[in-house]
């Protein structure tokens, strides 16, 4: 990979595709001689459920839509995406008749595409990636073939054209896969490292803003449709609202409303406190920064998880998109200041991707599920506190909002 070609050591990529091998070799061998792999995926914390899953409903979908029928109200599965989603009809092949072969491309295409992102590593690196990348939160999204890969790889190419000074590349793609799937709007933070003008970045801000707002009305009956029928789960999920629900599923303290509104309000606090506190740190902030590549894409990653977590409820494989963030994080470690901080960041991100492992463990020791439950999620508001603690600093630093500025230090 051209971003991060460094010399001296062996290549640890072959760690990590060896790791890989091993995973994926233990559920063909499953599959062959046992004739199903699903407990094989449930002992590794994936809740299996058939494969692809997810991908045959898009693609089931999509017929639906081209038959003249609503697929919004097809009996058989969920479909619950933009009708956008209709245009890859008309790439050959997608459709449901090729589901497993496109399941598998895409499959290894994702993986292909993340040995491409991270670059040359050592060996040390590939055993942390490998312990990130083989878990069940990510091998869910690759389970169920789900769309959120494909949205992935379209940002992994936009961050390529960002680094290429393709901005205008850069901007079509990443708006596309807004329009797709909404939540990739976050990923234009990018842009305040690249455009220097303020003026300029004001405006690019507030077209863009004018134009999704534009799509939403748009696609107004589409998006109410989506929320119907888009299951409300506390299992497997991360964000604001999943506390709230599984409290509201599991007892009758509150209702759900009440529960919303006191889980909005800690955000509040939480964000006015990242505003109003701050802690010294060096003067020189470009030491703080890998390559631009690795950064930007740090950027997105952490803001697409920030915003999607205050959104609501998402599943688990939505994490997968905090492998943007995972190089700028091993140049974090080799940084005095920051090694104690990243290894911790490392160290949650651990916990929170191998979540559905580790739950289902201890509630089978301890057969409890609110307590293990409540610690799941102090530790997932943990991780999202500390990517949004440094996205405040750095949307502020941008700004030069100096009356906040001086409050807060990064």
């Amino acid at each position: 990979m051209i971003y991060n070609n460094q010399g001296g050591f062996r290549d640890g990529r072959w760690l990590l595709l060896t790791l890989l091998f091993m995973y994926f070799s233990v559920l063909v061998v499953a599959e062959l001689f046992f004739g199903t792999y699903d407990k094989i995926w449930k002992l590794f914390g994936v809740n299996s459920v058939r494969s692809f899953i997810d991908l045959k409903v898009l693609l089931c979908g999509i017929e639906e839509y081209l038959d003249g029928h609503n697929p919004y109200m097809w009996i058989k599965c969920t479909y619950n995406y933009p009708l956008l989603w209709c245009l890859f009809a008309y790439i050959p092949y997608f459709s449901t008749t090729y589901f497993i072969q496109i399941g598998i491309f895409l499959l290894i295409l994702f993986f292909s595409s993340i040995l491409f992102f991270f670059g040359k590593i050592t060996f040390r690196v590939a055993l942390i990636y490998g312990g990130l990348l083989l878990s069940p939160s990510v091998m869910l999204a690759v389970e169920r073939g789900n769309c959120d890969i494909i949205i992935f790889l379209f940002l992994l190419i936009s961050l390529v054209f960002l680094s290429k000074n393709f901005h205008r590349a850069y901007y079509l793609l990443l708006f596309f896969s807004s329009f797709l799937k909404l939540f990739p709007i976050f990923g234009f933070i990018s842009l305040l490292e690249v455009v220097k003008s303020k003026k300029k970045l004001f405006w690019i801000i507030f077209v863009t803003v004018v134009i999704f707002i534009c799509y939403l009305l748009l696609i107004q009956k589409q998006l109410i449709a989506i929320y119907e029928i888009h299951p409300k789960m506390y299992f497997l999920s991360y964000g604001l609202f999943t506390l709230p629900i599984y409290i509201f599923k599991t007892t009758s303290l509150l209702d759900l409303k009440t529960l919303k509104v006191i889980a909005s309000i800690f955000l509040v606090i939480v964000v006015s406190f990242l505003v109003l506190f701050r802690k010294k740190t060096s003067k020189n902030k470009e030491l703080y920064k890998a390559e631009a590549f690795f950064f930007n894409s740090y950027l997105m990653g952490s803001f697409i998880f920030v915003g999607t977590f205050i959104l609501g409820n998402n599943y688990d494989y939505r994490l997968i998109f905090l492998v943007f963030t995972f190089p700028q994080l091993i140049h974090w470690v080799h940084i005095p200041d920051l090694r104690k901080y990243s290894l911790f960041h490392f160290f949650l991100l651990l916990l929170v991707l191998w979540n559905p492992l580790i739950t289902g463990i201890f509630t089978h020791v301890f057969h409890t599920k609110f307590i293990i439950y409540l610690v799941e999620e102090v530790v997932c508001w943990l991780l999202f506190y500390l990517y949004l603690k440094f996205l405040v600093h750095f949307i502020l630093q941008t700004f030069r909002i100096q009356l906040l500025l001086n409050l807060y230090k990064f």
